[in-house]
């Protein structure tokens, strides 16, 4: 029987699995709390899809989310938030526009661009959904913006708790809009964060040491052996290689890993997380661009002089997707002090895998894996 490949999925039972023999290869043998703590999720969930097609899986993949090729790529990050933007208006074709807005700065600097890109007499056609994380609704987090541009503006409406267990979050009749993928366009301390979990070298405190120093300690970390380490060097040694830059800080050896292994998992993970089927019924993260993309590419190995020598403070915080909201709100306050506020909440789910086709294999909390061996790539 052919085998169908998987374009995404959710692990939460990795240990389960992996005692069930349902996990060969290299993912069976490597530490899996050293993995988490270099590729984990919201809830402990375990999802990774390389997209250069260097790791080993023990099913097969298929990328839906290419690498686009870099070219002669010379736009700023105001064009590229602007022509966004209109792209997304001119799709939506007289449909509703869902933002979903938490106050923090992915779906601020989404929301501003499509504001401020507004065809004439189309802003009735903007609506913006929000909800709240315990009492405070997601504009306490920035209320000048509420105040300013959405409260009597445009339309807008809270998400109650209930659609995000009941999974009717998104409206089928709009085009969804979320600020998911902004962690990794806009460099957040993600990298910084996990390369304190493998150790920094004697005397460091930041990623701006040489990348070989790295890429000893993270095969260190995550094997049990001298075989997985040698097999896991030589593919992530390939995964280095497809880089279009030379990776010379360990910054940017962390951060190209998670702009090429998390991707596809972070972009479907709020819609596999509600069971509606990812990467359909119009919902998109306003930076699943190609320019996006050679951006970040760009900024994170042309202009990141002095960017891997910070550290939590808020003033260096997603410091150019501040300016860009900076420009259309001129509050210099958002600009120099917002920081990270962890507005993202996903229930809890089960372990989930999506084929091409759209159709699910569900394991669910009765410890059942009938089906999975038809994944298995063996």
């Amino acid at each position: 029987m052919q085998r169908s490949k998987i374009i995404h999925y959710n692990i939460f039972r990795y240990d389960e699995l992996k005692a069930a023999g349902m996990l060969p290869g290299l993912l069976a043998n490597i530490k899996f709390p050293a993995l988490m703590g270099f590729l984990w999720d919201i809830k402990r969930r375990f999802s990774y899809l390389d997209r250069t097609g260097s790791v080993e899986m023990p099913f097969q993949t298929k990328i839906i989310h290419p690498i686009p090729e870099m070219g002669t790529f010379n736009k700023t990050l105001d064009q590229v938030a602007d022509e966004r933007a209109a792209e997304i208006w001119r799709a939506a074709n007289g449909r509703i526009i869902d933002v979903f807005w938490s106050g923090g700065v992915d779906s601020t600097l989404a929301l501003a661009a499509l504001l401020k890109n507004a065809p004439a007499r189309k802003k009735d056609q903007l609506r913006v959904r929000y909800r709240r994380i315990g009492d405070m609704p997601s504009f306490d987090e920035y209320p000048l913006f509420w105040e300013t541009f959405i409260n009597g503006k445009v339309a807008h409406q809270e998400v109650p708790p209930a659609q995000f267990s009941d999974g009717i979050l998104f409206d089928t009749q709009a085009v969804s809009i979320t600020g998911e993928l902004g962690d990794i366009i806009f460099r957040s301390l993600s990298e910084w964060r996990r390369g304190k979990k493998f150790g920094f070298p004697p005397g460091k405190s930041d990623l701006s040491f040489p990348a070989e120093e790295c890429v000893d300690a993270v095969v260190k970390s995550l094997s049990y052996d001298k075989t997985t380490a040698l097999s896991l060097q030589d593919q992530l040694s390939s995964v280095y290689s497809k880089c279009p830059y030379d990776i010379k800080s360990a910054g940017q050896m962390l951060w190209w890993l998670l702009f090429t292994m998390r991707w596809t998992s972070i972009l479907g993970r709020l819609t596999l997380s509600l069971d509606v089927v990812p990467f359909k019924n119009d919902v998109y993260s306003f930076y699943e661009s190609d320019d996006f993309q050679r951006w970040a590419i760009k900024a994170h190995f042309e202009d990141s002089e002095g960017y891997y020598a910070q550290s939590a403070d808020p003033h260096g915080y997603k410091r150019e997707a501040k300016k860009y909201i900076f420009d259309f709100t001129q509050d210099p306050d958002y600009y120099d002090s917002k920081g990270k506020y962890n507005s993202m909440s996903i229930p809890h789910t089960h372990d989930l895998f999506v084929l091409e086709d759209g159709t699910y294999l569900s394991f669910d909390q009765d410890h059942s894996f009938d089906g999975f061996e038809y994944l298995i790539n063996v």
